[in-house]
């Protein structure tokens, strides 16, 4: 039934939350604010790098947001110069999305990451060849929860897309696929937890990758 898994790549495919947090951290202290926990990044995530930013500067002091957009350069500025420090696939999605091929499914990513730093990731951790479509955020494609993306992906591999299924961890990630039409699954291994994405209402929700098998 299923011909195309399309993925989200922070906190569905690779844990970026350690990366986040170091390179956030660092910038927060250039500015004169204090770090804070890596594990409140958590809540930051989903809503791009400038409200990430924004949320960040917030929590580490700056209620008024003076210092977001000094963080926001300085924090894309580091990421530029290397976006794959301390990053890691989910434990299990690299033998998951091997099954997926084997059973003939094409793979792709869809991200609000910029393109060129989503193929960088992407091939950093999993090599050329996994994935058929990495798609980022450029010019050409308009960012999530906006479907015509995940529609565009669904053409290029000649399928419907309720023909595809749409994996994520956060709410844009569901709101995505459903606009799109597609299967949407949650998964809990990411930045979510359970009530958050219950809420976006996913039609199915995993908690670990090899359970995404199971669907098909």
């Amino acid at each position: 039934m299923y011909k195309v898994a399309i993925f989200d790549l922070d906190g569905t495919l690779a844990d970026t939350l350690e990366s986040i947090a170091y390179t956030c951290n660092a910038c927060l202290k250039q500015v004169g604010l204090v770090p804070i926990p890596s594990e409140a990044y958590k809540a930051f995530t989903g809503d791009g790098t400038e409200a990430l930013v924004r949320k960040a500067t917030r929590a580490a002091g700056d209620i008024e947001g003076k210092t977001v957009a000094q963080v926001l350069k300085l924090y894309t500025e580091m990421f530029a110069q290397n976006c794959t420090y301390k990053v890691r696939p989910y434990e299990g999605i690299q033998e998951t999305l091997q099954i997926l091929k084997e059973k003939g499914l094409k793979l792709a990513v869809l991200t609000n990451k910029k393109q060129e730093r989503a193929v960088m990731v992407i091939e950093h951790l999993f090599g050329k060849n996994m994935f058929d479509l990495i798609i980022g955020q450029s010019d050409r494609f308009p960012v999530k929860p906006n479907p015509t993306s995940a529609e565009w992906i669904a053409k290029q591999f000649s399928c419907k897309t309720d023909e595809c299924i749409f994996v994520g961890d956060t709410e844009i990630d569901v709101q995505t696929g459903q606009n799109a039409g597609m299967l949407t699954v949650g998964v809990l291994w990411g930045f979510r937890d359970r009530e958050i994405l219950d809420a976006a209402n996913p039609d199915q929700t995993i908690e670990k990758p090899d359970e995404l098998v199971n669907l098909l």
